[in-house]
């Protein structure tokens, strides 16, 4: 998939992991015609003396470029993910690093006249995305369980119910199973029940 849509590589550049070093990829690189280096691990305390002194940019910038980062890859281009959130406008977190300050600071403005009815609207929303989530949910696992040949439990918490154990097995390697309980059912977990 990769290399139909950027091109074959002339080189790959890995660590020494087994998983880079077995048959299929041996093989890989035989077909496709490109040769495989091996690098060190990345690892401060061998080879990270210079980010050390210089301060690594990592360490400083990256708190405040990851929400600026991440604010731009949303879904809806228009609006950030908090303006989505809260529907209030954001301010965005470039402005910390970029200084385009005046000599006053704009006072935000929040009109809270439609605050109200402006988040009632979004808990709607909110809800009926999470219905419609849970409802999906549930339809999928109905589907898998026919696939599957499972079925519903008819049984709850604080019910008491049956346990099957294999003690041993019959000359046809078949289980042997004994029922033994009542137990009463004190947690329902997703795939299993607690007794």
């Amino acid at each position: 998939m990769w290399c139909a849509r950027c091109g074959i590589p002339e080189i790959l550049v890995s660590d020494q992991k087994a998983h880079f070093r077995n048959e299929v990829v041996k093989h890989l690189r035989a077909q496709i015609k490109v040769e495989q280096v091996f690098s060190p691990v990345h690892t401060p305390w061998l080879n990270g003396t210079v980010e050390r002194l210089n301060k690594d940019p990592r360490h400083t910038r990256v708190p405040y470029l990851l929400p600026a980062l991440q604010a731009n890859l949303n879904h809806t281009p228009s609006h950030s993910p908090l303006e989505l959130f809260t529907g209030l406008p954001a301010s965005s977190p470039l402005d910390v690093i970029v200084d385009r300050r005046t000599h006053t600071d704009p006072l935000l403005a929040v009109n809270f006249a439609y605050e109200s009815k402006q988040l009632r609207s979004l808990c709607n929303l909110l809800h009926e995305m999470h219905k419609v989530i849970l409802d999906a949910k549930e339809a999928k696992l109905v589907q898998d369980m026919a696939q599957h040949k499972g079925s519903r439990v008819n049984f709850d918490v604080g019910d008491f119910v049956l346990w099957s154990r294999i003690n041993q097995s019959l000359p046809n390697n078949k289980p042997l199973g004994q029922w033994i309980g009542p137990f009463k059912v004190i947690e329902a977990k997703p795939h299993s029940f607690g007794i």
